[in-house]
């Protein structure tokens, strides 16, 4: 679940493979220049992305991916989650329609949103030492004197619409909607579950292996948002 509910290596030059050319590459720096939060990189055939998906992550990602079409994978790396979750999912059906794999990086981190983008993948596989973490949303508003109340996703009846974003996303992606109701009660909005290997083979989370290793194009950004996103992750 994502975060707009809760509030609402290589380090070395990157070359462009096949069709690919510096002026593609150009073109998704280009991309980046709308503020958005979520940093995008093109290796052969794999997009990368690190950080926060936020209002422009899925309108940059869809200019890229249509103007590359050799792109066959999209590879997540330090994602927490989103402040977007409508345009999130929008690029998530986007993946899913283009029958492109995902991937998250070894040694990398998704949570929430990130989560939700790693589930439209067509094969979806984990890196080593990888974590992937899921928790509940809320429905949260201030009162008179700015006091925050929440409602938990747990507090919604089953048929409620509230439900609907996520569940029938996940359900989408997954063929039914199993790995939802398992997230919303594996941890609290303001909390965190760590999946382990036998819960992602279990929901599908992870439906394939990657036999290569590939290499986060942006090192030293990726070591500042690993360390804000996983600063409470499990020890290996």
């Amino acid at each position: 679940m994502n975060n707009h509910h809760l509030y609402s290596a290589y380090f070395a030059m990157l070359f462009l493979v096949g069709m690919s050319t510096a002026a593609t590459f150009a073109h998704a720096e280009e991309q980046q220049k709308s503020n958005s939060q979520t940093k995008m990189s093109i290796v052969g055939e794999n997009l990368f992305l690190l950080g926060t998906f936020d209002h422009f992550t899925a309108k940059n990602a869809i200019a890229i991916l249509e103007q590359n079409p050799d792109i066959s994978r999209i590879v997540l790396t330090a994602n927490p989650g989103s402040i977007n979750d409508i345009e999130t999912l929008r690029l998530g059906r986007y993946i899913r329609k283009r029958e492109l794999d995902t991937h998250l990086i070894e040694g990398g981190v998704a949570t929430s949103g990130g989560v939700s983008l790693l589930l439209a993948g067509n094969n979806r596989t984990v890196g080593d030492n990888a974590f992937l973490g899921v928790h509940s949303w809320a429905e949260c508003s201030r009162d008179d004197h700015g006091k925050l109340d929440c409602i938990p996703a747990t507090a919604f009846a089953k048929d409620d619409q509230a439900h609907d974003l996520h569940r029938v996303y996940i359900k989408e992606m997954l063929g039914d909607d199993s790995f939802y109701w398992f997230s919303i009660y594996s941890a609290a909005h303001n909390s965190i579950h760590w999946l382990v290997t036998e819960e992602m083979i279990q929901y599908q989370v992870v439906n394939s292996e990657l036999q290569q290793t590939l290499d986060i194009p942006f090192a030293k950004a990726f070591e500042r948002e690993y360390e804000l996103t996983c600063h409470n992750c499990p020890k290996h």
